[in-house]
């Protein structure tokens, strides 16, 4: 197949697809600049001087882009770092951590209200008092929750 494309000097898709072993819509993007040499009601015809350095092209790395985007990386490394020393950015796993203990202390502290209050609610026949009794005690578990 290479000696004939060699003796015409041109190539469809397909052939280049075969040659070049690259996915046809590869090859479409990377000649989309390339101008067709033929086409025919079924094929382009590419010149290979032409066709292969464009397919080819993008496989050179151009070491200043490369160095931009690290640059880039790098930086935006640096912004996370001082954002985190800040304190404007947290970890989220230790946050979370600490959330969940908050969260099993509060509800900890609810459910033993009720053991802790039946004795002193019993004895009280004042009906404010009890009130102001099981208030304080949600109010402590309310602050204890809020607390930092």
């Amino acid at each position: 197949m290479l000696e004939t494309l060699v003796d015409t000097h041109k190539a469809s898709l397909a052939q280049l697809e075969k040659l070049t072993q690259i996915s046809f819509k590869t090859l479409v993007k990377r000649l989309a600049d390339v101008e067709p040499i033929e086409v025919t009601a079924r094929e382009k015809y590419y010149a290979l001087r032409e066709a292969l350095p464009a397919i080819y092209k993008s496989w050179v790395l151009d070491l200043n882009k490369e160095r931009a985007r690290l640059a880039k990386y790098q930086a935006d490394k640096v912004k996370l770092e001082v954002q985190e020393k800040k304190g404007q950015l947290v970890d989220a796993e230790k946050w979370l951590a600490e959330y969940s203990q908050k969260i099993t202390g509060f509800k900890d502290k609810m459910l033993a209200i009720p053991l802790n209050l039946a004795g002193e609610v019993s004895l009280c026949s004042d009906v404010e008092e009890n009130r102001m009794r099981l208030t304080s005690a949600v109010y402590e578990a309310l602050n204890d929750l809020a607390v930092v």
